[in-house]
């Protein structure tokens, strides 16, 4: 029996299959469809139905206790013609023109409240099945947003990555997870935000100001109330070149941690009155102080300073004001050492 060929059904043109053979090599099996049998089915296809000459009696196709495997360098298509290429061709797609037919759905049904999973798994052997411990940044999964430019969809404009975080062993194996995007201009995103394995969340794009006056700065203020807008000329950190000599300006809508302090000195007994306020675009936040009943008498100098979260629009602009009233005599601000006029800005979110 073990020499024996499979027989196939070969149609007469009439509707009924009447001649009985043996497969050769590249032959297909012809099916009657109101008396059409599906010649031009190519070998290694299967037809199930295209509308015309067809299986309609089945069109689903079941696969009990088995697994379908396709072999490498084969793609499995649903939707569409042809693969899609972006940085890579990746052997699975659904391609659609909606919601519908461009939707994945991983959906579980159970008495319990679990979930659905999506895995990744990285290993560093070679060869599928087999184990290798992965090594202390090794990427083990990574999601990329694609983009079409008009050219292609080679342009990523985010990504979210998850790397190991740390020396890897049996049963440990701490991970990060990188978020990034891509900026205005580019075509390749940029880390904007990781949670470390300790679960430290770092941000290194954010705004991040720390700026502080030179020594003796705005040394001829006037005691006369006249506001004047404090000059920093001296940038301790300023992360994304948002600060420039007196006037910092918002990159992104958002809230902004703001903190000044101001070191007054050349105080006289007339200065009643100072004033210290942080001025936007759109409103200001003051306060109020005796400069010189607050001095240190024995270097006649007085310190204030003023916190405030202050909503700004991205490009809305930030300045400090600084007013002693009172009297003739002129004062100024310090940076001695030990007695810092600063001013530090971040972004909350």
């Amino acid at each position: 029996m073990a020499d024996r060929k499979p027989l196939k059904v070969l149609p007469d043109g009439g509707g009924d299959s009447t001649g009985l053979g043996e497969f050769v090599d590249a032959d297909t099996i012809g099916v009657v469809d109101g008396g059409t049998g599906l010649a031009s089915v190519t070998a290694n296809t299967l037809l199930t139905g295209n509308g015309t000459s067809a299986l309609t009696s089945e069109a689903n196709l079941t696969f009990d206790g088995s697994t379908l495997a396709l072999a490498d360098g084969r793609t499995l298509l649903v939707g569409g013609t042809s693969a899609v290429t972006t940085s890579v061709t990746a052997t699975s797609q659904i391609l659609g023109t909606t919601s519908a037919d461009t939707s994945l759905m991983i959906g579980r049904w159970s008495a319990d409240n679990d979930h659905a999973h999506i895995y990744f798994a990285k290993s560093r052997n070679a060869t599928v099945g087999s184990s290798t411990i992965v090594q202390d940044d090794d990427h083990l999964g990574a999601v990329h947003f694609m983009a079409d430019d008009g050219t292609d969809f080679n342009s990523e404009a985010a990504s979210i990555r998850a790397r190991i975080d740390g020396t890897p062993g049996s049963n440990d194996v701490p991970g990060r997870l990188i978020f990034s995007t891509t900026a205005d201009g580019a075509a390749s995103p940029t880390e904007r935000m990781q949670i470390s394995s300790a679960g430290v969340v770092t941000m290194p794009s954010t705004t991040a100001v720390n700026v502080k006056v030179t020594e003796s700065a705005l040394a001829n203020v006037s005691g006369d109330g006249t506001v004047y807008t404090v000059p920093f000329s001296v940038e301790i950190v300023d992360r994304g070149g948002d600060f420039s000599s007196t006037t910092f300006t918002a990159p992104v809508t958002g809230m902004y941690q703001v903190n000044v302090a101001l070191a007054a000195y050349n105080l006289a007994s007339g200065h009643t009155q100072g004033s210290l306020g942080i001025i936007t675009s759109n409103r200001g936040y003051e306060c109020y102080w005796n400069p010189y009943n607050m001095r240190h008498t024995d270097v006649n100098f007085a310190t204030v300073s003023l916190s405030a979260i202050v909503d700004m629009d991205a490009s809305d602009t930030l300045t400090i004001s600084h007013t002693i009233s009172g009297g003739a005599k002129t004062t100024g601000l310090t940076a001695s050492t030990g007695v810092r006029s600063g001013l530090q800005i971040f972004l909350l979110g």
